[in-house]
């Protein structure tokens, strides 16, 4: 299977079983390294990842969690955000995520703490525009250095979907109102009625009253 054929689960387990052999090896070679840059062992898994986290599809950035400066992106990230790898990894996070200051610093903690690992944000591109994204976050060792490794989703047109399908319920709700007409659906599997505001109205039962399916049958 090459990396960029990997799923979301698939990738994040991959970046946790490369992270764990990173940290074995460095355990493991520890007296050689004071005297050697890094053991061959400890080269050959990080160029895994290195070439997972180049050619991967999903977006992905390599952030200092204290400070949040971008320290790398990946190739998808820069078509994605529209600026080059050199300009990304001369800007900090927040050039990118328009939240406030505080909110993103205290979730990078959440993050870099393993509390939270998946946020909603809204990221701004190079051409101005702002996308939906969701970022998955957690933290990683790499290259002696302990870094939040983010995959980013772009979740604008599922977010503009989900907004057009509440505004379609809004305006259903209200013609049933106006029209005194309530609506209800079966779970014939669980036996389980659910009815509309509506209806509810009409049979003169408070909302949170829980119906039975035989209750006013025939």
């Amino acid at each position: 299977m090459k990396y960029t054929d990997l799923s979301k689960d698939e990738l994040l387990s991959k970046v946790e079983k490369l992270e764990q052999e990173l940290s074995s090896y460095k355990t493991k070679h520890e007296g050689s390294l004071k005297h050697e840059k890094v053991s061959d062992a400890l080269k050959e898994s990080e160029q895994r990842f290195r070439l997972m986290f180049e050619n991967h599809s999903a977006i992905m950035l390599l952030i200092e969690p204290v400070s949040g400066e971008i320290v790398d992106a990946n190739f998808s990230a820069e078509a994605f955000y529209g600026y080059s790898r050199n300009e990304l990894v001369s800007m900090n996070i927040e050039n990118i995520n328009i939240s406030t200051k505080d909110e993103i610093r205290k979730n990078r903690e959440l993050a870099d703490a393993q509390k939270v690992n998946i946020f909603n944000f809204k990221h701004r591109l190079r051409n101005n525009s702002v996308r939906d994204v969701q970022v998955h976050s957690t933290p990683i060792a790499f290259l002696n250095q302990e870094l939040l490794f983010s995959i980013i989703y772009d979740i604008t047109k599922q977010k503009l979907a989900d907004q057009k399908i509440k505004k379609f319920q809004f305006y259903l709700e209200k013609a049933q109102e106006l029209g005194k007409i309530g609506t209800w659906t079966l779970d014939i599997q669980k036996n389980i009625l659910k009815w509309t505001e509506e209806c509810y109205k009409i049979f003169g039962v408070k909302c949170k009253i829980r119906i039975k399916p035989d209750t006013y049958s025939g």
